[in-house]
């Protein structure tokens, strides 16, 4: 699928230098994250960090929505902002992710943010790469002052 909307990235998302990372939660429970939120925590090395972080953001997160948290005095996370996007909802997933990437495209546009890392938003519903990636470019017409990065793992090396 190629999209000028969408710069397809193959590797390690820390190694963008958006301005902003995208993470999927449970807008339920700030400890319960996506896998590259999990990865970001590991990143930060500091359980006091995160939750002084993460206490800085109001919960609930309704399902849909979106909420910037600042990482500028936290050098290590390796990107100015995060998005936190509660995207998963098991009764109407399609919808859910529609609202979650246009709200996070829609605050981050008005907290100045200008581009945005992120990965397809598959794993938590187990649709397919194309379903989750189709709310994302629609998001982007919205808001084209922002660019986004869709990153993807490399692929592991036979053992």
């Amino acid at each position: 699928m190629s999209n000028p909307l969408i710069k397809r990235l193959t590797g390690d998302i820390f190694t963008s230098t958006a301005d902003a990372i995208l993470i999927a939660v449970d807008g339920d429970h700030p400890r319960l994250i996506g896998a590259v939120g999990q990865q970001l925590i590991k990143k930060i090395d500091d359980a006091r960090e995160w939750r002084r972080l993460i206490e800085k953001v109001s919960y609930p997160i309704r399902a849909g929505t979106a909420q910037v948290m600042d990482l500028q005095d936290v050098p290590e996370a390796g990107f100015k902002y995060a998005i936190l996007a509660c995207m998963f909802n098991h009764h109407d997933q399609a919808r859910y992710l529609r609202q979650g990437y246009h709200n996070a495209l829609s605050v981050g546009s008005h907290s100045g943010i200008t581009s945005v890392a992120t990965v397809a938003a598959h794993g938590g519903w187990r649709g397919s790469i194309d379903d989750a990636t189709e709310p994302l470019l629609q998001a982007c017409a919205e808001f084209p002052a922002i660019s986004v990065e869709l990153w993807e793992r490399a692929p592991r090396a036979p053992a």
